[in-house]
């Protein structure tokens, strides 16, 4: 146990005890084994944020394992939570008290979040996600990694401002996703691949998008392979839609749907900047047009149709236009076909005709679906820009957005017959959001006698943090789910759960 913990502890019982000031206490002969101005600040952050740790700690009962009997285990115990949750954010040496403080951490995160969301975006913004790099995905249709990753280094090394030896330690590939790059805030901001639009050519050429690590799972856990037909349920603004398209490889379907639009739109742009992709399309007059973003309308995007993107390569593409749609059902349907629709998703009901219907018709893609990415609106308590939202009680809009969050992943796992993987995921930290989404859902399925999925571990060698649950039902569902920690994976908070169909595994 550190001295600087132990001697915290003893100035703020003194206190207590005596009803004495905190610096006639420091400074007094017998406080003197370790630096004083830590120790100051280190009893002046307890004391200051007392009533706060004594409600995380009794809402995380922590309080009850601590053996608080024991007034110097109290003090102590109040010292290493403000160290993990205010301080350093990370304790140090061992002890049996701090052992229970980092087995807990995630729980006093999440009690935290509960309790002061404004209070700990303001910690979190401060500590930890001014530490997470920007992360880069390559887009490997156009352009591998590697190459990216030294377009990079000999763009730093023009700038003559880091060491050619030390270059390593702000930019590497990362090590779960290999078509990603990190990179430090330093580089990012100094080669302007921090920020959209951009005057890096790596981004103007769409060759990297910027994504957090995070968000990059949900592709790579539902293992995108070309050929596949993929619907992104809630894909505005795009980042995981745009994964998946390079992920098809120009081989393919993907139907991105959203109720919201505004987003879509930010959702067609974004694609429409993929360098090999023609559109996009709209149904108008009994045939496809090219149109205008800013001219897509509400009456575009509804429908059966939606608006369409192809690969610019294929035989329906001429002169970037469209064929006549006279001829479009002599052709064979497109080796790559991008579907973007506005539709609550929940609406969405697949019928056994639908097969049946042109394959421009986004519910002809429906049909045939393999994978499901399924992001819905959530707290986004994973986010540094996280907040208490004005006039709602955490907990009622937790219960709120976990109801439909559970209905939005039913009809995932219930409704979709041709469907063999559905990946869903969250940027939140709640066990709300998370564990208790995939237990209810699973439950539910189950007890209507239409339970065709289980969950499975999302990505191989993937390691949670370690954290305890009081219902064994969620350490269990823990286990298989990847739960990304800012603290612990250095990027943004993400949580993933697959689920895989019992006939395909």
């Amino acid at each position: 146990m550190s001295t600087l913990y132990l001697e915290a502890a003893k100035v703020l019982n003194k206190i207590e005890k005596k009803n004495v000031g905190i610096r006639s206490v420091i400074y007094s002969e017998k406080q003197n084994k370790c630096n004083i101005r830590k120790l100051s600040a280190l009893v002046h952050g307890v004391s200051g944020k007392r009533k706060e740790l004594e409600l995380i700690l009794q809402k995380s009962h922590l309080l009850e394992d601590s053996n608080i009997n024991q007034i110097s285990n109290y003090w102590l115990l109040l010292v290493l939570a403000y160290e993990q949750l205010f301080g350093n954010l990370k304790i140090q040496g061992g002890g049996a008290l701090a052992r229970l403080v980092r087995k807990n951490k995630d729980k006093l995160y999440e009690c935290f979040s509960k309790e002061y969301p404004d209070l700990i975006n303001q910690v979190k913004h401060s500590k930890v996600y001014e530490q997470i790099p920007r992360y880069l995905r390559v887009n490997t249709t156009i352009e591998s990694a590697e190459s990216v990753l030294n377009s990079i280094l000999d763009q730093v090394k023009q700038t003559n401002q880091f060491a050619n030896d030390d270059i390593q330690n702000y930019i590497w590939i990362d090590k779960h996703i290999k078509n990603v790059i990190a990179c430090k805030h330093e580089v990012a901001k100094l080669l302007c691949l921090d920020r959209i639009p951009s005057s890096n050519e790596l981004i103007k050429t769409s060759k990297v998008v910027l994504q957090d690590k995070g968000s990059c799972f949900s592709a790579i856990c539902a293992k995108i392979t070309p050929g596949d037909f993929v619907l992104d349920a809630c894909s505005a603004p795009g980042s995981k839609s745009l994964h998946i398209i390079d992920m098809l490889n120009k081989r393919g379907r993907l139907v991105a749907l959203d109720k919201d639009s505004t987003r879509i739109k930010t959702l067609i742009k974004r694609i429409s900047e993929v360098p090999y992709l023609a559109g996009p399309f709209v149904y108008k007059k009994k045939n496809f047009e090219t149109i205008q973003i800013e001219d897509i309308s509400d009456e575009c995007l509804l429908g059966e149709i939606g608006c369409i993107f192809l690969d610019k390569e294929s035989k329906l593409i001429r002169n970037n236009k469209l064929i006549m749609i006279d001829y479009l059902d002599n052709f064979k349907p497109p080796d790559l076909l991008i579907h973007v629709a506005k539709c609550d998703f929940l609406s969405l009901t697949p019928t056994t005709e639908d097969h049946l219907l042109p394959w421009y018709h986004y519910k002809n893609t429906i049909s045939n679906l393999r994978v499901i990415v399924l992001d819905p609106s959530c707290s986004g308590s994973g986010l540094p820009q996280h907040g208490k939202v004005e006039g709602v009680n955490i907990e009622k809009r937790l219960k709120s957005l976990s109801e439909f969050q559970t209905k939005m992943l039913i009809h995932s796992l219930s409704s979709f017959q041709s469907v063999e993987t559905v990946c869903y995921s969250t940027c939140s930290i709640f066990t709300e959001e998370n564990e208790q989404v995939v237990l209810n859902s699973l439950e539910k399925c189950k007890n209507s006698g239409n339970l065709q999925f289980s969950l499975e571990i999302a990505l191989e060698n993937w390691e949670n943090p370690n954290r305890s649950y009081q219902d064994s039902s969620f350490g269990e569902i823990y286990k298989k789910c990847i739960f990304v920690n800012p603290e612990t994976h250095n990027c943004r908070g993400f949580f993933l759960a697959k689920f895989v169909k019992n006939s395909s595994r």
